[in-house]
């Protein structure tokens, strides 16, 4: 497992503004707002790779935060052309969206509300591995083509975003349960 933070140089001196951090999360200034879909760490998990991702508390907006999962100046997976976005409600405990992989689709996935844990299986080293992601934290995971991956919602409603490479489609959908 290898886990690292990405270090961003930037001409701009706004840019180069350090967060401050409230427990286990990134805070930015509303002066930083352009840097909100930089990873502050990268965890690249062989299966899979979680991001997590900067919030902001701006001043004079008690209560809410902002969220940037996407930002098309600073892609979060290199080649990755985000084409193609849905959400998933789970309404119920027993459903489990995905148990399927695909040859050519890439994903990135983040729970906005709820928890849910995540399943990936490497269809040709039969490897397992799981994540658990909470609607309450800033995390994106990137669902990698021939990873098989499944989700089990922990609380219900659990709802996830999903950014896709593309729609979904018979010919790059191919069952595989993960158990």
């Amino acid at each position: 497992m290898q886990v690292y933070k990405l270090v961003f140089l930037f001409s701009c001196d706004k840019l180069l503004a350090k967060p401050r951090k409230k427990g286990d999360q990134m805070i930015y200034k509303e002066s930083d707002v352009n840097k909100l879909a930089i990873p502050v760490v990268v965890d690249d998990r062989k299966l899979y790779t979680l991001f997590a991702l900067p919030e902001r508390e701006a001043s004079g907006k008690s209560g809410r935060k902002l969220l940037v999962p996407f930002d098309k100046r600073f892609p979060l997976v290199e080649g990755f052309e985000f084409n193609y976005m849905y959400l998933v409600e789970i309404k119920e405990f027993g459903s489990e969206p995905g148990h399927h992989y695909h040859h050519q689709k890439h994903e990135l996935m983040m729970v906005v509300s709820g928890s849910a844990r995540f399943l990936f299986k490497d269809i040709e080293a039969d490897e397992i591995r799981s994540a658990t992601l909470d609607g309450r934290k800033n995390r994106i995971i990137h669902v990698k083509p021939r990873i098989a991956h499944a989700v089990v919602p922990l609380i219900i409603p659990t709802i996830i975003l999903v950014m896709a490479s593309s729609p979904n489609t018979e010919d790059d959908e191919f069952s595989h349960t993960i158990s």
